[in-house]
């Protein structure tokens, strides 16, 4: 509340009043053309290139010795070579041609060949994300008094924050608490926080800041130090002060008698309206001054 000055001259008494308001793995098998390798030193080749089970065409007796690698039903050219089957059976057929048969036949990998093939995994993007885990909770609060609104949350980038009021950007708002220090009924209204994470936003609830109805005024003042004609005016010839309260439709008429040693009265709870104040000295002897300027306090 401001503080306002009572000054009034009356005939007997000067008197001066003071009036206060406040965020894949890839593997790869062999191809149709790839080499059958037979750890018994038996290599499929071209054509003419024979190695050693020779001219006789007879089937491998080593069938331990014999690892097929390449895909079901490949075939090899050259006379005398062997052809294993998938379950380790050797087989001719026709000179200079044979092939894989036998009911197991079926693509063949080895598990070295998987190993040698495998890819470094790939790494997936991570979307950006924030999650509000307190959201800003809704206060009715005195006038003069001070308030803070918070926000919690996380994401998995830095956060940023924005305050905003009644849908509008409120300026340097922008940690995860605002405070308003001296509220005012110009700071009701509704409040949510945006919070940021990379390229994700979320909005805060509302929280609904009210304040409550200022009831109470405040007068103080100050002793008058001389008379109305110019005589001093000492306290100890003080015997009181009197005060004068009064409303727009008359519903209120009543005065108020203050010890001298003070110079501050309070009022509360005072009905909404218009509520009106003045201040006069009582001297030692009973004689009262005039009235002074009178002041006015709105309840809304």
């Amino acid at each position: 509340m401001n503080l306002i000055s009572l000054t009034r001259f009356f005939s007997t008494l000067v008197f001066i009043a003071l009036f206060n308001l406040q965020g894949c793995y890839e593997q790869t098998t062999p191809g149709a053309n790839d080499a059958i390798t037979d750890s018994g030193n038996n290599t499929g080749a071209g054509a003419d290139d024979a190695s050693s089970a020779g001219s006789s065409n007879q089937p491998s007796d080593d069938s331990d010795n014999t690892a097929n690698t390449s895909p079901a039903n490949q075939t090899e050219a050259g006379s005398g070579n062997t052809a294993t089957t998938s379950s380790g059976q050797q087989s001719n057929t026709a000179p200079g041609h044979t092939s894989n048969s036998g009911a197991g036949a079926s693509t063949s990998t080895d598990s070295a060949a998987k190993a040698s093939n495998m890819n470094s995994p790939t790494a997936i993007p991570q979307r950006d994300s924030v999650t509000i885990s307190l959201h800003p909770m809704s206060q009715a609060v005195a006038p003069t008094t001070s308030f803070t609104l918070n926000v919690s949350a996380t994401g998995n980038k830095t956060l940023r924050y924005q305050w905003r009021k009644n849908g509008r950007v409120i300026r340097n708002a922008v940690r995860a608490s605002y405070t308003v220090a001296s509220a005012t009924a110009a700071d009701a209204g509704r409040y949510e926080v945006i919070v940021i994470s990379g390229q994700r936003i979320v909005m805060s609830r509302t929280a609904h800041i009210t304040i409550e109805a200022d009831r109470s005024a405040s007068l103080s003042w100050a002793p008058p130090a001389k008379r109305a004609d110019g005589t001093p005016l000492s306290e100890e010839e003080i015997a009181a002060y009197r005060i004068y309260h009064s409303n727009d439709d008359g519903s209120i008429g009543r005065d108020y008698e203050v010890d001298p040693s003070q110079q501050r009265f309070e009022l509360d709870n005072l009905p909404r309206g218009a509520h009106h104040f003045a201040i006069a000295t009582v001297d030692i002897n009973g004689m009262e001054s005039t009235l002074s300027a009178v002041v006015t306090k709105r309840i809304l």
